[in-house]
């Protein structure tokens, strides 16, 4: 079996892979085991070993112990770099730009639900506060991070003039689109979740053969466990019939750490959900809040919820499709592809709006797989007629074919397969 030592990045070194993003990296990573004898190294912002050499015994690496990339790559020579992060995100395009010069094959796997309206160039005010406000809480990471990024182009032997390029389109393209990547060539390998991403690319100048569509990884977990989350709540549903409880599940989204919002704004929805909830419902309510499980922090919510009802629950770590499961009602803002969870599983999903944003955006929204409430009073009207929102079975396939593609929990063997030929045309 041939050996492969592949190099990823990640943000903690003690984080679950299961409960993140991660889980694609994770799980590419397990099915090129079956392939290769495979040792991967994964480089941190936060942990990892403070030792620049290689120690075979360890895993994680702090990546700003290293001046640039550069110094990685001379350290562990490694054969493949996969990311999930894109080509704008400072360190991982470090590992994009590096790599081309050196010739060392790259992967990116777009991996997440992205809207596509998020990625056009517009001119907006929320875009302009959201980075002011992403600069002044995140200002000197951001900088540590670029610092990074304009070493290793240097020592990369790119020139001033590109160099100058670079740090002008990155002045200028995060004032323009929520989400400005693909603007500085992706990487050797692309694989994205559907054809339209695939389109995508090609007009950002990506080349055709370097990008697959495999579907969506991060979903072949839910698909081998969904059957056997309904098949449960057939009971759990039986006993909840019994009494007047209502159990409501918050899925927040990371909307201030992504430059969205600002933390006010976040704070404001909170409060005045559970505010609503609490006076309505008192303890007839069961309120849990699940917040995501790298971007934010407990200690947030929990400000918010002590004062309100010192019942609600604040988790950051758990099984998600349980907690749907196990809930008469579930309620978010923003997008992430936990809403997909709560429709595949049956639940009413009831997504706020009150800073009347651009519906066309939210794809749960456009096409009316979610009700939206511009305001509490409408949020208590539809839990209390709950029973009455019903899923279109034959619309959810369609949605989901749009934006996976294929829902069959196959998309992790088709990466790994494009991966495979990228080596051996590459190296091998």
């Amino acid at each position: 079996m041939r050996h492969l030592r592949i190099i990823t990045l990640r943000k903690y070194e003690n984080e679950s892979y299961e409960l993140s993003n991660y889980v694609t990296l994770y799980s590419i990573i397990n099915e090129l085991k079956k392939k290769f004898s495979l040792e991967d190294i994964w480089l941190v912002e936060e942990g990892g070993s403070s030792d620049k050499n290689y120690i075979k015994t360890k895993k994680f690496y702090n990546i700003f112990r290293y001046n640039n990339f550069n110094e990685v790559l001379d350290e562990f020579e490694p054969d493949c770099i996969l990311t999930i992060s894109g080509d704008f995100e400072y360190l991982s395009r470090s590992m994009l730009k590096c790599c081309h010069m050196r010739k060392i094959p790259t992967v990116n796997i777009m991996s997440s639900v992205f809207e596509y309206g998020y990625f056009k160039k517009e001119i907006s005010i929320k875009i302009i506060t959201g980075r002011i406000n992403f600069i002044r809480e995140n200002g000197k990471n951001i900088l540590k991070k670029y610092i990074f990024l304009l070493r290793t182009l240097i020592s990369s032997g790119y020139s001033i003039m590109s160099i100058i390029k670079n740090v002008i389109k990155d002045i200028y393209l995060p004032l323009l689109s929520f989400e400005p990547r693909y603007n500085f060539g992706g990487a050797t390998l692309n694989l994205v979740s559907n054809p339209k991403w695939r389109d995508f690319l090609i007009n950002k100048g990506i080349d055709d053969h370097r990008i697959i569509v495999v579907g969506e990884c991060s979903m072949d977990k839910l698909y081998n466990h969904i059957n056997e989350i309904k098949k449960s709540m057939v009971d759990t549903d039986l006993d909840r019939s019994i009494g007047n409880i209502i159990r409501i599940l918050l899925i927040t989204t990371p909307m201030v750490e992504h430059g969205y919002w600002n933390s006010t704004m976040r704070d404001d929805i909170i409060n005045r959900v559970l505010s609503s909830l609490t006076n309505n419902y008192g303890n007839r309510a069961i309120i849990t809040i699940k917040i995501h499980p790298v971007h934010e922090k407990e200690i947030t919510f929990q400000k918010i919820a002590k004062n309100l009802n010192s019942r609600i629950q604040i988790i950051k770590k758990a099984d998600l499709p349980t907690l749907i499961s196990e809930s008469d009602l579930v309620i978010g803002y923003g997008i992430t592809s936990a809403y997909f969870q709560v429709l595949l599983l049956k639940k009413p999903l009831v997504l706020i709006n009150f800073f009347n944003e651009d519906y066309s955006k939210n794809i749960f929204l456009r096409e009316k797989m979610a009700i939206e409430c511009r305001n509490t009073g409408e949020l208590i009207k539809w839990i209390d007629i709950r029973e009455q929102i019903q899923i279109d079975d034959k619309k959810l396939a369609a949605i989901i074919h749009e934006i996976f593609y294929r829902f069959d929990g196959n998309c992790t063997r088709r990466a790994v397969e494009a991966i495979c030929s990228l080596l051996h045309s590459e190296k091998y």
